[in-house]
């Protein structure tokens, strides 16, 4: 379990109690209580949702290495089409509870099914451009 704390960022917190850390570090440790299990699939509810922008870029890098390392299968919901770039190999992109598509980042980027999808990821998209810049 230590370098499970080691990779969220919180070594030596082990023996704290939820109410003594703030709700980023909450969310860390919930990150690696998910990682600790030998499940084959794993799923992320709005992972990153309290953690700093730098912390969650670090965290992205090392998770999406142990996931691939371990071979595991990993669902991540996130409304943030930024984190969901940068964390998948495929993206089901939702309206209404209706899957409109579903695609790897770069298809969605090149080739959106519907003008929201080209909001969101299409070429003039300002997340994707500022993704090209990190990856």
């Amino acid at each position: 379990m230590t370098e499970l704390l080691d990779l969220v960022n919180m070594q030596g917190m082990g023996q704290k109690y939820p109410h003594h850390i703030s709700g980023g570090q909450q969310q860390r440790i919930a990150i690696a209580r998910v990682l600790a299990r030998q499940s084959p699939l794993v799923l992320f509810d709005e992972a990153f949702s309290s953690i700093d922008e730098m912390l969650k870029l670090k965290l992205i890098a090392q998770l999406k290495e142990i996931i691939h390392s371990q071979k595991k299968t990993a669902i991540f919901v996130t409304h943030d089409p930024k984190e969901a770039i940068l964390l998948s190999d495929r993206i089901a992109y939702i309206e209404e509870g209706k899957i409109i598509q579903f695609d790897t980042p770069m298809q969605l980027h090149t080739a959106p099914n519907t003008p929201s999808v080209e909001a969101l990821f299409g070429t003039d998209s300002f997340i994707f451009k500022r993704i090209e810049d990190l990856i």
